[in-house]
């Protein structure tokens, strides 16, 4: 659907997450959703695609689950940081 957001997973190991601007039928008609399973559309890539790389909906829920987790994660690690040189300190 237009304006989903996608995730292009290369197999190099790299991801691409994009929005869908556009679908386009084979017919070149452009539609804002697709209707029908097995329909064939077109939607404009960030970069090539190659057989056999993966092309999925990211879900906005676990995107921000995620998102928050890294940041919970990159809080206990700056603090166990920051304690790791308090104790530097006072050994000194």
């Amino acid at each position: 659907m237009v304006g989903d957001t996608l995730e292009l997973m290369k197999t190099d190991g790299s991801t691409h997450v994009f929005t869908v601007e556009a679908l386009t039928t084979q017919e070149g008609e452009s539609v804002v959703e697709a209707p029908h399973p097995k329909q064939k559309l077109w939607i404009k890539l960030p970069v090539k695609a190659l057989e056999n790389e993966l092309l999925r909906k990211v879900d906005r829920k676990i995107e921000k689950k995620i998102n928050c987790s890294k940041r919970v994660s990159d809080i206990i690690e700056k603090e166990k940081q920051f304690k790791e040189r308090v104790i530097k300190r006072e050994s000194v």
